[in-house]
């Protein structure tokens, strides 16, 4: 028999509410997630950072840095300039000066020039300026006593 609101009071064999799938197959029941096996839910853990006393700390502001750091220039990855001038370049300069007077000096005076040079390449020192005034000098003060030389024979 039907009820008054339509409904016969039988429930259809597919679990009622769903409508059938096609090829007939059953839905398959959702059952409730498990509850945790008598434990509660998972607890907060701590804020990340070094657990308490593992680490010293920083030094205060202030405080010179560690030995064997200070020297150092980490734009270039190069040790910091040497400072002052190249003490050859100076040499370089006076044994050309003195070469006016004495043959010897031109040829020490390129000689410790080059050398200078190739110095203030890897050290960044001042002087390069004296190096190349010692090496000019130098070979002027050769070629006059060649040509000065050369003239008297």
């Amino acid at each position: 028999m039907t009820a008054a609101s339509g409904d016969s009071g039988e429930t259809p064999p597919n679990g009622g509410g769903l409508p059938p799938q096609a090829g007939g197959y059953q839905p398959f029941p959702v059952q409730p997630p498990p509850a945790y096996g008598g434990f509660g839910p998972p607890q907060s853990y701590p804020a990340y950072g070094p657990p308490p006393g593992s680490y010293l700390p920083p030094p205060p502001p202030g405080y010179p840095p560690m030995p064997g750091y200070a020297d150092y220039d980490y734009r270039a990855g190069h040790p910091r300039d040497l400072p002052g001038t190249n003490t050859l370049a100076i040499l370089s300069l006076i044994a050309s000066v003195v070469s006016l007077f004495c043959v010897v000096g031109s040829a020490v005076g390129i000689v410790l020039g080059v050398v200078a040079i190739n110095q203030i390449k890897r050290t960044h020192q001042e002087g390069r300026g004296l190096a190349i005034a010692g090496i000019v000098l130098g070979i002027a003060s050769l070629l006059f006593y060649l040509v000065l030389l050369n003239g008297r024979q």
